[in-house]
């Protein structure tokens, strides 16, 4: 088995994701967007692919035209029927291939926050959001659901934090794969997005309830993982 991934900047990894293909014994490559010569690979040399997030935006391809690739890539993927799992700009991606809008959340969210479900489901990997779970945010935009998708997440900040197309293409609003070093690496990188709002933690907010939150978050995307491999 072998996984792709598709990196944005430099400090924004895959944190957890590493240790699951680790215990997998899946062998993992990259494309690495900030990086000068980058390359997509040939679709055969790789089953699942999953896309990072990043501080740019979907909406940016005037300024980084690589922008149009990336989602040409993307949807070859699709064409071709293989799991992916898109996080944050990675689900935007995926749901702007898919023709939906991505657009200013209707609040900038930044720490740990619960999402639930609006309405109980017994569809994967929904189900496993029926009760409330803490997981960490990093984003000022959102995907809006695309059409034939199915998406019933929600935070108290904002609608649309996942949705499902198919049954391998899943995309999370939120960062089920992050690490107290993961989160640690966005602190002190993006630290200019914690403005003050509503919904936007302070570094020491955000350290206090790393810890104890992060391993359960890993749970759960074992889980959406172990089944897109299935």
């Amino acid at each position: 088995m072998k996984l792709h991934i598709l990196q944005h900047v430099h400090f924004e990894g895959p944190g957890h994701i590493l240790r699951w293909a680790e215990n997998h014994d899946i062998e993992v490559s990259y494309t690495r967007l900030y990086e000068d010569n980058f390359s997509f690979p040939d679709l055969a040399l790789f089953d699942i692919l999953i896309i990072m997030g990043g501080p740019m935006s979907v909406n940016d391809k005037l300024l980084l035209p690589w922008i149009n690739d990336e989602m040409a890539f993307i949807k070859h993927c699709m064409d071709t029927n293989k799991p992916m799992l898109g996080i944050c700009l990675g689900a935007q991606l995926i749901a702007a291939v898919l023709g939906a809008d991505v657009v200013s959340a209707k609040n900038k969210e930044i720490g740990w926050y619960e999402v639930k479900n609006a309405v109980l489901s017994e569809k994967w990997p929904w189900k496993l959001f029926n009760d409330s779970q803490l997981v960490f945010h990093w984003h000022g935009e959102q995907f809006e659901i695309p059409e034939n998708a199915y998406g019933t997440l929600a935070s108290v900040a904002n609608s649309n934090q996942g949705f499902i197309f198919r049954s391998n293409v899943i995309g999370l609003q939120f960062h089920l794969e992050a690490t107290v070093d993961s989160i640690e690496h966005l602190l002190t990188y993006a630290s200019e997005d914690l403005t003050d709002n509503t919904f936007v933690q302070t570094k020491e907010e955000i350290r206090s309830l790393t810890p104890d939150n992060v391993l359960r978050s890993n749970i759960i995307l074992e889980q959406i993982l172990d089944r897109l491999i299935s």
